[in-house]
């Protein structure tokens, strides 16, 4: 009898702790402040919008707070990422319905912590998952990229986003809702401390934040019965483009190109932002003559924060008859590329540089520094010899200046010859207005 009793308050015990699984998770909003918050200015430099692409939620909403709450106080146990309930992914619900966004090419993930106090698990993996929409929880799985938790430690500690590349744009559902989430079921609490940052209570739109419990059910953060009963949304950002074709915005940003001379040498210096995909860069000289070759070869970090690179050329000026020119092959991964701004420098005291487009649009815009001051002239011809544009000759001081040539901007597309006079030297040029 007596045994009966107790196998009986057992089997309620049983019950009630099944129960109380799926009840609303305990947790303090007043002492819920993570250790550490993100800047709302974080690197990387990401491209926000154009005209056939978005980069959704992004910039950050200045109200944003960037953090975590806390299950419990005083441990690591994270509402946004691991915790002691063992939860399996964290994300967010994308509804692109309203938008004319086809395909869905990336995303980036703000990590406000990834470490473990087992070495060995920074080689495991979390898995970035994409599902469409089952009735406003995650349905079925369109796609899996994956990073080790030593790249997204890396990523933490440079202050910068993780991003999330799809090697093939990814269509999105009809219905053009989908799920994008973080799946950390390789990590567990206590050893593994990770969290991905979010808003508070009340920060933005309802219902964005969702999870994924360890019976695989999915339960909306906002839920008031099972969830935490907060609105919340994590700081995901996804890239969607108009076509399967990607982004005309958002490959590698060039900020600046930048060549001077020291000596008998030139150095080169460029910073990029927002790498994607890419396999780097050649750098292409020619003396003075249009006629470009490859020097050297450097490739890309691949970062998608701020980055300069740098290169000497040395004894620059050894065959060019005083001056040397310079650009930039921007090589992506799949063997495409485009080229920068040119830069022209001279081993002479007249022309220090000369920056402009090329290819150009529009009017040809044509920067140039100057050691002293020096009257210029400006040509532009057809690859006939037609002098088709000019800039007539005038005295400039020493130091930066611009030259336009107006006249350019009525030119059709194609190959032209630019000269430049600068007292009794000349820099030529072959230049594409496309």
């Amino acid at each position: 009898m007596n045994i009966k009793i107790y196998t009986l308050l057992f089997l309620i015990g049983l019950c009630t702790s099944a129960m109380s699984g799926l009840a609303q998770k305990p947790f303090s909003k007043n002492s819920a402040q993570s250790e550490k918050k993100l800047s709302s200015h974080l690197p990387p430099t990401v491209q926000g919008t154009s005209g056939d692409c978005d980069t959704i939620n992004y910039p950050v909403n200045e109200l944003w707070s960037g953090t975590t709450y806390l299950v419990t106080n005083g441990k690591p146990d994270y509402v946004n990422g691991t915790n002691k309930y063992l939860d399996k992914q964290k994300g967010n619900t994308f509804d692109l319905s309203a938008s004319s966004f086809t395909h869905l090419l990336g995303c980036y993930f703000a990590f406000g912590k990834a470490n473990s106090k087992t070495g060995a698990n920074l080689n495991k993996k979390i898995f970035f998952r994409v599902y469409d929409d089952n009735s406003g929880v995650p349905g079925t799985l369109l796609a899996t990229e994956e990073r080790t938790l030593s790249q997204v430690k890396a990523d933490v500690l440079a202050s910068s986003f993780t991003y999330i590349n799809f090697t093939t744009p990814l269509a999105l559902p009809t219905s053009k809702v989908v799920h994008i989430t973080a799946d950390i079921s390789n990590f567990k609490y206590p050893n593994d401390s990770i969290w991905i940052a979010g808003t508070l209570d009340g920060e933005d739109v309802p219902g964005l934040a969702i999870e994924q419990w360890s019976d695989d059910s999915w339960v909306p953060f906002n839920d008031q019965t099972n969830g935490y009963g907060i609105d919340v949304t994590l700081w995901a950002f996804p890239i969607v483009s108009t076509s399967a074709g990607g982004c005309s915005a958002l490959p590698v940003s060039l900020i600046s190109f930048n060549g001077e001379r020291k000596n008998n040498d030139v150095s080169l210096s460029w910073k990029v932002s927002n790498e994607l995909n890419m396999k780097g860069y050649e750098i292409e000289k020619a003396f003075n003559n249009g006629i470009f070759k490859p020097v050297t070869n450097i490739s890309s970090i691949n970062s998608s924060k701020e980055y300069i690179y740098n290169f000497t050329d040395k004894n620059a000026f050894a065959s060019s008859g005083g001056a040397v020119q310079y650009r930039i092959k921007q090589i992506n991964a799949d063997g495409t590329f485009t080229y920068s701004k040119t830069i022209g420098l001279n081993g002479s005291s007249n022309i220090n540089s000369i920056l402009f487009s090329n290819p150009f649009n529009n009017a040809l815009k044509v920067q140039f520094s100057l050691a002293t001051m020096q009257t210029i002239t400006a040509k532009l011809y057809d690859i006939q010899g037609k002098l088709v544009a000019t800039e007539k000759a005038a005295t400039y001081n020493a130091g930066s200046n611009t030259i336009t040539l107006i006249q350019s901007t009525q030119l059709k597309n194609g190959l032209y010859i630019l000269k430049i006079d600068a007292g009794n030297e000349q820099q030529i040029f072959k230049v594409v207005k496309q």
